[in-house]
């Protein structure tokens, strides 16, 4: 009910935010004396529990149905993996999720799974690796003992290594079929060249891939130093803490000693690898009637100061939908595009600026030189009733990243990952609100016109109007960028 009730809270300050934009239309007489509060954002706070290995443990209660969902974070994600092994952590989860344990092979565990009410998932991102279980609580001793024979006995059968490696090929064959995908691809090759984030996989690569190099992969993988678990649901007398320190224990036996790999990131040491395409128009030329095209910037990483102010001005840009500058000036007042939009995404490490637009071909250009024109007028600063607006709807958002239990226990693992503030959500309210016109001023040069990195997936005719607003470089959907 209290979340029902925080939902309706937000639709209400939502609408009269928007009431209170600049409209052309006669006000509703009805709506006049209406007054609405600004909501006060809160939240509940999980609780943290510290292990053996520096492994934390955050933990939060719910029990409106007998389940209970368990998250290890390993702290050795995407970026760890080497351009020389690249693929090779997807097919071990992959392989990992087809082949079971030693002891319940292949349909085996999953028939053991569906038998306790019990799933068992594993995913990856940029920073780490997750192992997920989720059983009924009834039965979380025998789901945990699984999880816990699959993360320290696979089975890694060769022919399912095959189906695995097959699949990739497939996904590798079908990548430029949306030329949003190909756009989307080709922007972060063009912006991380010489890392894993940076590049995409080749049949090559996965070929190469072999039992041997995954047995090794997990024992690097499955390292339980400094990571994080995340326990929500039915957890209430489940002895969790002695059952994780037990599990922790057999993990830290079986797991490699071998130290992550240091990725950089800095700005200073990307941008001297890709100079040759900064402030220039990448065109990947793929024969089509409509175009996509997509505009890409460095950003600082999650804990910086100017965080809240490029969050604020991002909204304003691009990240407001049918309210930001973009969809009103390109698709609405010129109908030149399908979409547009501008977002921004923060990492532990560093952070990266896209914005762009769905489009008829030919004119591609025009709507680009439109974006390129609203990012440079963000540096003025923006109108006070866009700036309300913003930080009204940007606060009014958050509680739907944190809607259940699971959510709460997963931002907060994020937010210790970036290393923010203990209080940071508690405080974005109120360091939101006091956001001015002079703080979105002061972040522009993140979007200085030289340093952006543009690409345009469309037909090689569009490099003669696009030569007009900046030097072009043509290359083929696959063809390397270094």
């Amino acid at each position: 009910m209290k979340l029902r009730f925080c939902l309706f809270l937000i639709f209400l300050t939502t609408f009269s935010a928007l009431l209170a934009f600049p409209r052309t239309e006669k006000k509703n007489p009805l709506l006049k004396n209406i007054r609405f509060t600004k909501l006060q954002l809160t939240l509940p706070k999980p609780t943290s529990i510290n292990l053996s290995h520096g492994v934390s443990l955050i933990q939060m209660k719910d029990e409106e149905v007998p389940l209970v969902s368990l998250d290890l974070y390993f702290n050795r994600g995407l970026n760890q993996e080497p351009i020389s092994q690249a693929g090779l952590l997807e097919a071990s989860l992959e392989l990992m999720k087809k082949g079971g344990t030693k002891k319940l092979k292949g349909s085996q565990f999953h028939i053991a799974l569906a038998e306790i009410g019990a799933e068992i998932d594993f995913s990856y991102q940029e920073d780490s690796w997750t192992a997920r279980l989720k059983v009924l609580r009834k039965n979380f001793s025998k789901g945990l003992e699984i999880l816990e024979d699959v993360l320290i006995n696979p089975h890694l059968p060769i022919d399912q290594l095959a189906s695995v490696q097959n699949q990739m090929k497939v996904q590798i064959s079908r990548r430029n079929d949306r030329p949003t995908n190909t756009a989307k691809r080709r922007l972060a090759e063009l912006m991380y060249p010489s890392t894993r984030r940076g590049y995409f996989l080749q049949n090559k690569d996965i070929e190469r891939i072999t039992q041997e190099m995954i047995q090794q992969e997990l024992h690097f993988r499955i390292h339980p130093q400094n990571m994080y678990i995340a326990a929500s649901g039915d957890i209430h007398g489940i002895d969790l803490k002695r059952r994780l320190e037990s599990l922790i224990a057999s993990l830290e036996k079986h797991s490699s000693s071998q130290e992550k790999r240091k990725i950089d990131f800095s700005e200073d040491s990307l941008s001297k690898r890709n100079s040759n395409y900064r402030g220039k128009i990448l065109l990947i030329r793929k024969p089509a009637s409509q175009a996509v095209v997509r505009v890409g910037a460095y950003l600082p990483p999650h804990n910086s100061k100017d965080f809240y102010s490029i969050q604020l001005a991002n909204y304003v840009l691009g990240g407001g939908s049918f309210v930001s500058r973009l969809v009103r000036e390109i698709r609405t007042k010129q109908g030149l595009a399908y979409y547009a939009y501008s977002y921004s995404v923060f990492r532990a490490t560093d952070g990266t600026f896209t914005a762009g637009f769905g489009t008829q071909s030919d004119k591609a250009h025009l709507s680009l030189k439109i974006l390129l024109d609203e990012i440079q007028k963000m540096k003025k600063g923006v109108k006070l009733s866009e700036l309300s607006l913003a930080k009204e709807s940007v606060i009014n958002g958050l509680i739907f990243q944190f809607e259940t239990a699971r959510q709460i226990t997963a931002q907060e693992i994020r937010f210790r990952m970036h290393q923010m503030p203990s209080n940071y959500i508690q405080l974005f309210p109120s360091v939101f609100r006091a956001l001015q016109n002079e703080n979105i001023k002061k972040i522009h040069h993140y979007w200085n016109r030289k340093n952006l990195y543009i690409i345009v997936v469309g037909p090689k005719e569009l490099e003669k109007n696009l030569a007009k607003i900046a030097p072009v470089i043509v290359k083929e959907p696959e063809e390397l960028l270094f």
